[in-house]
């Protein structure tokens, strides 16, 4: 599988690029991206980042928000990214009083991607939640402080708020994450 991540200025990249091992992976900068280059991936990764928060900077994101609009494949935000997918669809983000960093537990509802498991324990650090998926997306997880798993409604676009690049004992991001592999390789975009 062709895949691009394109790179917020994550500090987990080297470790977010060891999930897709076997496959051939790009890393192109967010603020170099064009939608033209992202439409000759099979799967887009918006990485995490803290240089900007979302609110307030479209314009740096503007790319971004234009691939995540035109998607045709399979996207999958984290962290940041799952941010941008659901600034781009509507949904409020609120501002943590502090960061949120550490082990946290997810309540999940049942999906594909979550296949029987009713919580999970996962690694986060950001400082913006949503509360509310919207219209246009389907809340698949929650912890104590708001929404951590969206899907679209229709297109092939997930985000975790977590990241499932870190693998510590007992942690189960890199299973949902392997779920959400399984699952876009068995579907047709």
């Amino acid at each position: 599988m062709k895949i691009l991540i394109i790179d917020n200025g994550t500090s987990f990249l080297f470790k977010l690029k060891k999930l897709f091992i076997g496959n051939d992976i790009v890393i192109i900068p967010f603020y170099t991206i064009t939608v033209k280059e992202a439409r000759e991936f099979d799967l887009i990764v918006l990485s995490g980042g803290h240089k900007y928060s979302v609110e307030h900077h479209e314009k740096e994101y503007h790319n971004e928000l234009e691939i995540i609009r035109k998607a045709k494949k399979p996207v999958l935000g984290i962290c940041l990214g799952f941010e941008l997918i659901a600034y781009n669809y509507g949904c409020e983000l609120k501002r943590l009083r502090k960061k949120e960093k550490g082990i946290v537990t997810i309540e999940l509802i049942p999906d594909d991607i979550t296949k029987g498991l009713n919580e999970i324990k996962v690694f986060e650090s950001h400082r913006w939640v949503i509360k509310s998926p919207g219209k246009k997306l389907i809340a698949l997880g929650s912890s104590k402080d708001g929404i951590e798993i969206i899907k679209h409604k229709t297109k092939p676009i997930y985000g975790f708020q977590f990241h499932p690049e870190i693998i510590r004992n007992g942690l189960k991001g890199k299973l949902l994450f392997s779920n959400f592999l399984s699952v876009i390789s068995r579907s047709k975009f």
